[in-house]
This record gives structure tokens, C-alpha cells and sequence, in this order.
């Protein structure tokens, strides 16, 4: 079976790695106090709580406000695989909450690639594609995805937050928040009624080659240092196979090396020719 590597592949590790993360403790959605957003019930469910009550109670579920904004960076390390076509990989990924971050995916005698900000320029590299400076909706989006809890930044990234519904999703009861912002794609998240926690989201990403619409399920959850964390990410690609990620190793408040973070040789001509 012939599979698609490049971009097509690695959006679908970023989105999955999103939903996966922690929290920023000075963007934090339960701190704010304001926002640029619009956070509401719908109308037409007036019987739906609030799409500030929903991700409060995620928050809660995940650990904790207290704990939650006490993290100031994480460390993970994961596995990638396509079952379908026997394939399978490394992820690793750092981060910290001023919006710094590292992420690599290597699929040996495959492809190799990576991304990264220094907290203010976005890039990508692959050995298939070569190397870019993000900007536009593709920077936007890899932002949202990167931040230490995406879930609750969405306040932060886009112009309206909204509770829409109730409808299952990966078997279970989950209430269905839909951010919008004009000229960007909706992102829908779907958060367990029962639980609180996440259980995944559909995207529409903005990529080189086109948008590609993934979704997303939490398929487990593991705990490290009394939160809560994805255990098992199973993407759905546009072409209906399934990408799975499984976390390995998680690492909260790590030290990371700010030259972690340093910009890729290719990446400071590119910014300088700019």
C-alpha cells in the first residue's frame, strides 16, 4: 500500500499533538477574566451550558486550575504508527508557555521533519519538502495547536467561542464547542459530558498542498503529576486511514534549554531576505 508522507501526514501529528497539551498559565481560559471573545450557550439548546462552563469543568477535570496553571513547559515523547500500512515512528515534542516549542517526527528510511518557533518566528523543514517560514492561517493555526492547553486558548485565537450542541462522538455523550473566526476555519472540540475531559475535535488544516480535514479521538488518557493527558490519539486522515499517536513519556515543568528553540540556519536566511 502506497502512503502519502510529507505535510499530508505531519498536519495530521500536529493536530493530534494539540489536543494533547497543557495549559498556559497567563492565557489560561479559567484566569481570564476578559476576552476577545464571545463565549455563549446557543440560542437554540438553551438547555446546553456554556461554552465557559464546559471548559472550566475540563480544566477541573484535567487536574485542576491550581495545577494546571502551574505548568510552564512540557517534555513528551511518543510513537506514531499507520497501521494499515505498517508503519511506524518517533514523536517528540517541547514546549513552554510563552510559545516556544520543538516538535520532530522521524519515520526511519521514510521522512524526517520537524517544527519550531523561537516565540516569534513559525517554520517547518522536511526531508521531502524542504524548509518554510509559516505564516498566513497555516501560522495561526500551528500557534493554537502548540500552546500548552489549546483547549483553553481558544478564547485567545478566535472571535467567537460557542456551545452548539450535544451529539455522540467516540462512544460517549459529549457537549460540542465551535470556535470561529473569520477567514479561518471552525475547529470543533468535543468534550465528555460525564467526564469533562476532551475527547478529540475535527479540523479543517491549512497546509501547503490544500486544506485537509482531520479528525481527531482521545482514545485514553494517562496521568502524570496528578493531570490528565492523552494516552492515544487515533487521527482520521482525508483518505480515511487512521494515524495513531501514543504517548511514551511525558515531562511537566522539564528544563529545556533555550537553544532548543533557536532558529534553524535555512529558516534565519529566509526570515532575513523576508
Amino acid at each position: 500500500m502506497k502512503v502519502r508522507f510529507n505535510r499530508y501526514s505531519y498536519a495530521v501529528a500536529l493536530c493530534s499533538l494539540g489536543i494533547g497539551a497543557l495549559p498556559s498559565s497567563q492565557n489560561s481560559a479559567i484566569a481570564q477574566e476578559t476576552s476577545t471573545a464571545t463565549v455563549k450557550s446557543s440560542s437554540a439548546a438553551k438547555s446546553l451550558p456554556s461554552a465557559d462552563d464546559v471548559l472550566k469543568k475540563f480544566a477541573s477535570a484535567s487536574g485542576g486550575q491550581e495545577k494546571l496553571q502551574a505548568v510552564k513547559s512540557i517534555v513528551s515523547k511518543g510513537k506514531l504508527s499507520i497501521p494499515a500500512a505498517g508503519v511506524n515512528g518517533d514523536i517528540a515534542l517541547q514546549q513552554v508557555s510563552d510559545g516556544k516549542f520543538m516538535m520532530s517526527m522521524e519515520i526511519p528510511g521514510v521522512v524526517s521533519q520537524s517544527s519550531g518557533s523561537d516565540g516569534s518566528t513559525l517554520w517547518e523543514t522536511s526531508s521531502v519538502t524542504g524548509t518554510e517560514v509559516l505564516s498566513g492561517v497555516r501560522a495561526d493555526q500551528t500557534k493554537l495547536q502548540m500552546t500548552l492547553f489549546p483547549s483553553l486558548e481558544m478564547n485567545r485565537f478566535f472571535e467567537s467561542v460557542e456551545c452548539t450542541s450535544q451529539e455522540k462522538f467516540g462512544g460517549e455523550d459529549c457537549y460540542v464547542i465551535e470556535a470561529k473566526k473569520k477567514g479561518q476555519p471552525s475547529m470543533i472540540s468535543y468534550f465528555s459530558v460525564a467526564t469533562g475531559l476532551g475527547k478529540g475535535n475535527r479540523m479543517t488544516v491549512s497546509t501547503a498542498m490544500g486544506d485537509l480535514k482531520i479528525v481527531s479521538e482521545i482514545k485514553t488518557h494517562i496521568e502524570k503529576d496528578g493531570i490528565q493527558f492523552p494516552g492515544e490519539v487515533e487521527a482520521t486522515l482525508p483518505n480515511g486511514m487512521k494515524q495513531v499517536i501514543t504517548m511514551e513519556e511525558i515531562e511537566v515543568n522539564a528544563k529545556i534549554d533555550s537553544k532548543e528553540f533557536a532558529l534553524p540556519d535555512d529558516v534565519k536566511s529566509m526570515v532575513k531576505n523576508q
